[in-house]
């Protein structure tokens, strides 16, 4: 089938169609004569009308009945290209979703534990099944086809989406031990379709309006050692908490918690679940105050191995030396920083204690918190109440933490006094040279 131009010159050609040999339905055309590189493009050319799907082969079908793993086009054309997914160029997997401080990434995490399978009084371990749902929004990402429900909008784990993935920790922050026995991965429609594809006849989805939902069901396995408190045994009540962190955790992140529930059976043999509570465990800048103390303090001991090392290899005298000066000097500029991490962290532990959701922000301050209900357990049953916790790496400030403020004030100031120092010695050293 031959189709031409007068008037642009422009010369089109494809194979005849089946319908009586018109070009009828979607086919491969050959063009020649216009100004566009593409020797080759598909085209569709229809008679079927705006509620109708246009086969391959030019014959009309019901859209409804469009990818909906049913084949009503004699050519099975109605089900091919039937992923959810559009995936723009240069998306990458690894990278999550753009986000910022103005429109930060909303994730929502809705946890229901199907049963408790072992509470190990021994070995302080409790096994438990699982089910989460974790939902997000991808700008990035184009939508096609969405129907309402779940199952028509599916998607494959392998078609290289970016997934929030989690790590789980016992309440002695210890990893616990997580089996992931199934996952589920589909669309959920929220919006109407922003555009149709001419050729494909696609309705297109923005991935902003429409929600990614992830399912997965898995056994959970982790140590109470440090939460059980025998005193009372066998008339206690025990406390257990799993805590979820987000392994690739971004910094401008809402985590929302839908619901927590236990749908399992609470009457075990040996105990009962009375039960399970969810809280949100927010970490902000304060939360790495240990590990910038021990940086401070190891930069500290290199300091002053220098020094020695440096005075052994040139001559003593009775005078300070610029060398001397330099390393004291350094000395001192981090003697000041571990000062002011200890004086931090002292004014957040005093802030934690005074505010009990705050204290639930610190791993420790949770811990003594978990001790102390032990130890005032009732009479009865022995009870394991599994609480469910969420650490949010997105940090917090209200304004009205003493803590943070005097952090963010030696963020500010400590930098600006070494580069004067720096300045001061080095404008020194050209003035001797």
């Amino acid at each position: 089938m031959t189709l031409t131009s007068n008037e642009s010159g422009i010369l089109a050609v494809s194979d005849p169609g089946p319908l009586h040999g018109y070009p009828i339905g979607r086919r491969r055309w050959t063009i020649e004569g216009d100004r566009c590189q593409n020797g080759e493009v598909t085209l569709l050319l229809t008679l079927c009308d705006e509620s109708q799907y246009t086969c391959d082969d030019g014959s009309c079908v019901p859209y409804e009945q469009r990818c909906d793993h049913k084949t009503q086009c004699k050519d099975f054309s109605d089900e091919k290209g039937c992923s959810v997914i559009v995936l723009p160029q240069g998306y990458s997997m690894e990278i999550p979703p753009p986000v910022s401080s103005d429109d930060p990434l909303e994730l929502s995490f809705c946890q229901e534990i199907i049963s408790v399978r072992e509470v190990d009084i021994a070995e302080f371990r409790v096994q438990i099944d699982v089910r989460q749902k974790v939902k997000w929004r991808d700008t990035r990402l184009t939508f096609r086809n969405l129907r309402p429900g779940n199952f028509s909008n599916r998607v494959k784990l392998s078609e290289g989406l970016w997934l929030p993935e989690f790590y789980i920790e016992s309440g002695d922050q210890s990893l616990a031990d997580s089996n992931v026995k199934t996952s589920f991965l589909f669309v959920q429609l929220n919006s109407n379709p922003q555009d149709k594809n001419a050729t494909s006849q696609d309705k297109l989805f923005d991935g902003k309006e429409n929600t990614i939902v992830m399912i997965q069901r898995s056994t959970i396995s982790f140590s109470c050692h440090c939460q059980f408190c025998l005193l009372r045994y066998p008339f206690d009540t025990q406390s257990c908490s799993v805590l979820y962190s987000e392994v690739n955790a971004v910094q401008h992140i809402n985590y929302t918690i839908e619901s927590v529930s236990f749908e399992g059976n609470r009457k075990l043999l040996e105990y009962m679940v009375t039960g399970v509570t969810a809280e949100l465990m927010r970490r902000g800048e304060v939360e790495v105050i240990k590990d910038r103390i021990m940086v401070s303090l190891t930069s500290l001991l290199v300091l002053t191995g220098l020094l020695t090392q440096t005075s052994q290899s040139v001559p003593k005298t009775t005078y300070m030396k610029t060398i001397d000066v330099w390393y004291a000097a350094l000395i001192i500029f981090d003697f000041c920083i571990v000062v002011t991490l200890a004086v931090v962290e002292f004014l957040h532990c005093q802030e934690a204690k005074s505010n009990p959701s705050e204290a639930l922000r610190d791993t420790e301050h949770f811990q003594r918190l978990l001790n102390a209900a032990c130890s005032d357990g009732k009479k009865g049953n022995v009870i394991p109440v599994i609480q469910n916790f969420i650490e949010e790496a997105a940090p917090k400030n209200d304004g009205k933490s003493r803590a943070l403020l005097v952090n963010k004030c030696a963020i500010m100031v400590f930098p600006v006094v070494g580069v004067l120092f720096v300045s001061f010695f080095l404008c020194l050293a050209f003035q001797i040279i």
